[in-house]
């Protein structure tokens, strides 16, 4: 099992006549959860480490989850919010945010020249896109 099926998608035909296992239901559970998130305190500073005794679902896909010790000192100390999602619907989200994973032909927008880009012609348009050489002058 990996996250290999983000970079290189296959459909379910293509991976099984590679040879490849295949999961339909993935296992979780559902519908055991011993709190909901409006119980939650709201404020970091409030976040005790009993916090990893409860179990919640997620807003997304109703599975359950629960936070590790390490995660709520983490988030405390961080003065960060407790998610609401699990950890594969925050991955997907963080996924979804990329770029795709393909190379289009680009043009620096400061000298034209010319290379190899992730963003997809649409979105050259719309965000200025540097050369390494013009990007270092940039960022000096």
């Amino acid at each position: 099992e990996s996250i290999i099926s983000e970079y290189f998608p296959l459909t379910k035909e293509e991976a099984l006549s590679q040879g490849y296992r295949w999961e339909d239901d993935i296992p979780m559970t559902v519908g055991q959860e011993t709190t909901s998130h409006d119980k939650l305190p709201a404020r970091p500073e409030d976040y005790q480490p009993d916090l990893d005794n409860e179990i919640l679902a997620c807003v997304s896909c109703r599975r359950n989850y629960r936070f590790i010790p390490m995660e709520i000192n983490f988030l405390k100390r961080s003065a960060l919010s407790l998610h609401r999602e699990c950890f594969n619907c925050r991955h997907q989200r963080r996924m979804n945010m990329r770029n795709p994973r393909m190379l289009w032909d680009g043009a620096c927008n400061r000298c034209d020249a010319v290379f190899k880009t992730s963003y997809p012609p649409d979105k050259q348009k719309e965000l200025p896109i540097f050369c390494e050489a013009c990007y270092k002058r940039e960022m000096a």
